[in-house]
């Protein structure tokens, strides 16, 4: 599609969008190609950056294994995504080479995953407290992985690994949640993220390693289909807080009802203590006005 916006500044601004996907069972193949001009007014909705051009291909293909009554086929596949600024110059790129490997029973995996990246930085940006990015082009290799045991199931796990080249040094991340439904009211989730990061930054006096942590609790209970109760805690090493939600609903007809939202955040660092707190309460009825 084509669209034209008329911002406040003199002329316009374009956005063309090109995508095309053709799929068979043995085959999926797509490609796209994006470009906003700088200025563009979505006027609703957003973009996910200013002024760009994308281009983007996938190719993947199905390998059924029906002899096999426990697997259930794999999925060999190549992705190439590419981000440029209007005058051509790189801003991100990856091709994604690896392969899936679904279960019958819904656990999934994907090896080999090889990941090469490039980012294209104009300006230094500082990615942590005092450890600054120089404004270049970055190439690098990282080997990733995706897994989960079977998500429908009572208990489940899932995670991912990213090993690999990082801007001007490297990364080594990972990602696990473990989550229990054991019946209909209660649902749990646990999520940590743990990244290791050494940037060689000669300049900075060897202030480019540093590490992130952040742990993630979601509790729901249902009491009736009707009334709820739902929290999510937070903690943050890299922003020294911790966070944390509690939302009661009882709900009416087409999204109505009461609410009651506490939020409270915490700094755990020097300066720890209460930083901000709200408690809110929110309540809509429906009215038929017709009879």
């Amino acid at each position: 599609y084509f669209a034209h916006s008329t911002p406040d500044t003199a002329g316009g601004s374009n956005v063309v969008n090109l995508s095309g996907t053709y799929t068979t069972r043995q085959w999926e193949v797509g490609s796209a190609f994006r470009r906003v001009d700088a200025g563009f007014n979505p006027e609703v909705g957003f973009l996910e950056r200013p002024a760009f051009q994308f281009f983007s291909l996938r190719i993947l293909r199905h390998l059924r294994t029906p002899k096999i009554a426990w697997f259930r086929e794999t999925r060999p596949h190549l992705t190439f995504r590419q981000y440029n600024d209007l005058d051509g110059r790189p801003q991100s790129r990856i091709i994604h080479i690896d392969s899936h490997f679904l279960f019958a029973n819904g656990s999934f995996f994907e090896l080999p995953g090889f990941n090469l990246t490039r980012e294209g930085l104009r300006v230094p940006f500082e990615i942590a407290d005092g450890v600054v990015v120089p404004d270049d082009i970055y190439d690098n290799f990282e080997w990733n992985t995706i897994f989960n045991t079977n998500l429908s199931a009572p208990y489940s796990f899932s995670g991912t690994i990213t090993i690999g080249g990082f801007y001007t040094g490297h990364r080594k991340g990972t990602t696990f949640s473990l989550n229990a439904r054991p019946n209909d009211r209660l649902n749990a989730s646990l999520r940590l993220v743990y990244e290791d990061i050494d940037l060689e930054l000669p300049s900075q006096k060897n202030q480019g390693k540093f590490h992130r942590s952040l742990v993630g609790l979601r509790l729901a209970y249902a009491f009736t289909p009707r009334i709820y109760l739902q929290s999510f805690t937070q903690y943050s090493n890299q922003s020294e807080s911790l966070t944390a939600n509690v939302r009661f609903g009882w709900l009416g007809p087409a999204g109505t009802g009461l609410f009651l939202v506490y939020n409270e955040g915490r700094a755990t660092g020097e300066d720890s203590g209460l930083s901000d707190r709200a408690f809110v309460v929110k309540f809509t009825r429906q009215f038929d006005l017709g009879r």
